[in-house]
């Protein structure tokens, strides 16, 4: 369906596509009411700035270069992170390794928890450790059983994040969605490490680690 208009703030967005699904299960997990999810495709001509520590999202216009129109203080600061990133049917995608192995992540910054697909290499389920059982949800109202448990070392950037947490699921259903293979999501373990920044038109993905995060 088309949305005629919606504001966000100082942001002004018209004729917007949407799907209608029932949000009720999620709700019903928060305690909160929830109205609609916002994709990455509203955001496309900004710089996306997700402070998970201070509950901030802040909006950068860009210009035609993908420069902000008005700099931020930010920009004097190296990022820990920088690697490039892919915009594909409206979701982020980014490349990370385990094991020696190159693998294809989607960026979801609604996940709670990181995913690894069970279908991944065995080298890279050798650095994975169980540690338990759980049932995991979604937009849809479907919960499925997965495997809990920790990657002892994900590289991005060439930057070790140590003993990760992450689910061990099937996303052939996730690849269907997106038509896309995908090895992976990354969600909150990644984003509570440090302010992340996604600027699609340099398609690139900053992460300014918080000072007492260890890696």
């Amino acid at each position: 369906m088309s949305i005629d208009s919606l504001i966000i703030r100082e942001l002004y967005f018209t004729d917007v596509q949407a799907d209608v699904v029932n949000l009720g299960h999620i709700e019903t997990a928060k305690g909160i009411k929830i109205l609609g999810l916002l994709g990455a495709n509203l955001f496309t001509d900004m710089e996306m700035v997700i402070d998970e520590r201070n509950s901030k999202l802040i909006l950068y216009k860009l210009d035609k270069e993908g420069e902000r129109i008005f700099k931020g203080e930010v920009d004097t600061l190296i990022p820990d992170i920088e690697i490039p990133i892919e915009l594909y049917n409206n979701i982020i995608f980014l490349g990370a390794e385990a094991g020696g192995k190159k693998l294809r992540f989607c960026f979801d910054s609604g996940a709670e928890i990181n995913a690894l697909d069970n279908m991944v290499s065995n080298k890279v389920l050798n650095h994975f450790t169980l540690t338990n059982r759980a049932v995991l949800g979604g937009s849809s109202d479907q919960n499925v059983g997965v495997l809990r448990g920790e990657l002892d070392f994900l590289i991005i950037d060439q930057d070790t994040l140590k003993n990760m947490p992450f689910v061990l699921t099937g996303l052939t259903n996730l690849e269907t969605v997106y038509n896309t293979t995908l090895d992976g999501i990354l969600g909150f373990p990644f984003l509570e490490k440090g302010l992340v920044i996604i600027n699609t038109k340099k398609k690139k993905l900053y992460q300014y680690f918080y000072m007492e995060e260890t890696r």
